[in-house]
């Protein structure tokens, strides 16, 4: 019987030819995929520290933004004995001080009534309304226009002429005056209110329809003219009369067209709600010191808390002989110089008592870390809060009363700048004289 008989080593021989070659393909491979492993891990501890590194940079920062902008670190915290007549609110440039201040009128916005109409769908008349905002001189029987707020025409055609389409049509126009329609119950009123309050705020209505102005027919039923001698064009009710706030602060009378009074004291906003009846309401500013000590508090605490993260991700330690993973990094290292450079910066061109962080109490550790005197701190801010912003924040000052530092930019240099003013600024104007001509 024939047969087939097959030969080689690996036929019969119970030799395992396929797991030796790949052993030995695996032992080959074995050193460069260790390699790779190692290479692989070090990348991702890099990442990690690197990240680690970032999230701290980004809390310094953070810490930072109260010191940065002057206004949040000159705090001024602010109390009314009687929030019900009287609410107070520090902002810039507010300043330590008590007050007794006493209200005796609200300012209260002009408000017009139309006599009674039996519809308000029905038209009433067409032509022009001419809505002027400003106050009666009582002593020439002139019209003072408010310089603020702009003279606005509103065209009734039949399209409008009703009262509905009268007060949509005020209403769209967006001038300052609010117009609305009550039902008295004997039939409908128009009523025009000023948005804004004051006597400088009073309501003129001037009428332009298709035939006498000042009587009493058609759309000249909305006229109000204050200053007509005979009485005529005054169609509309008076039903609310303009007039200012009228407080006293410490004596001093005050009078403003807007129940909320901005610079009557320097840096408090002044919010009257009520008239005072046997007592006058008690306001205190006090500078806010403890809010400045957390503000710095914060800094230091970021600060270490960045320094720490630095020294483990890209210092040596000696008792271990390990170094981070970001050792000799150039990118680390170069961030870690700048900011330490900064906290070695001298202001003594523009201080003359604190010159520098240490001067506030803030002094550096031998590792690095920032140490906080709260003591010399406080110290230096009941000295001289304007050279402790100047160290923190972007502030600055002038030798001149006269002269006020406003901001500084990201790019402003530190120092000292002379300033020589040659000339005001005035403002141009024209006068008209009898012939029509300008002159100025």
């Amino acid at each position: 019987m024939p047969s087939i008989s097959a030969t080689g080593i690996d036929s019969g021989s119970g030799l395992d030819v396929n797991g030796l070659v790949s052993k030995l393909v695996g032992a080959e491979r074995a050193p460069v995929d260790n390699r790779l492993n190692r290479q692989e891990a070090q990348i991702q501890a890099n990442i990690s520290a690197l990240g680690t590194f970032r999230g701290a940079l980004a809390d310094f920062q953070e810490s930072l933004k109260t010191l940065r902008d002057s206004t949040d670190l000159h705090k001024v915290s602010t109390n009314s004995s009687d929030e019900d007549i009287l609410a107070v609110t520090a902002t810039n440039g507010a300043q330590q001080g008590n007050y007794q201040i006493e209200v005796s009128q609200l300012a209260q916005a002009h408000r017009l009534t139309s006599e009674t109409f039996l519809s308000d769908i029905e038209p009433i008349g067409t032509g022009n309304l001419s809505f002027q905002f400003g106050r009666v001189d009582p002593a020439t029987n002139r019209f003072d226009l408010n310089k603020d707020a702009s003279v606005k025409n509103i065209q009734i055609t039949d399209n409008n002429s009703s009262l509905r389409g009268i007060k949509e049509s005020v209403n769209q126009a967006g001038m300052g005056v609010r117009a609305t329609i009550v039902n008295d119950g004997q039939g409908f009123r128009l009523v025009f209110t000023a948005e804004g309050t004051g006597e400088i705020n009073s309501l003129r209505v001037l009428i332009n329809d298709d035939g006498d102005a000042a009587d009493k027919t058609g759309l000249s039923r909305l006229g109000y003219d204050p200053i007509r001698l005979d009485g005529k064009g005054m169609h509309l009710i008076e039903t609310a009369r303009a007039q200012d706030a009228r407080i006293n602060i410490d004596g001093i009378e005050v009078i403003s067209s807007s129940n909320k009074i901005d610079g009557a004291i320097e840096g408090l906003l002044l919010n009257i709600k009520n008239l005072t009846s046997n007592e006058p309401v008690q306001v205190k500013a006090d500078f806010d010191l403890d809010a400045v000590i957390e503000s710095v508090r914060g800094f230091v605490n970021s600060y270490n808390a960045m320094n720490d993260v630095i020294k483990s991700v890209a210092g040596y330690d000696p008792a271990t002989k390990q170094a981070g993973p970001l050792a000799g990094d150039p990118t680390i290292r170069g961030v870690t110089e700048q900011i330490r450079r900064l906290m070695g910066v001298s202001f003594a061109e523009i201080n003359e008592e604190y010159v520098s962080l240490a001067s506030l109490g803030v002094d550096t550790q031998n590792n690095g870390n920032l140490l906080l005197d709260e003591n010399k701190l406080r110290d230096a801010i009941e000295s001289n809060l304007l050279e402790v912003e100047q160290v923190f924040a972007k502030a600055g000052s002038a030798s001149d009363t006269l002269v006020k530092f406003i901001s500084a930019q990201n790019e402003t240099k530190m120092g000292a700048y002379p300033l020589r003013i040659t000339q005001l600024a005035t403002h141009g104007y024209y006068i008209g004289d009898e012939s029509g001509n300008l002159r100025n």
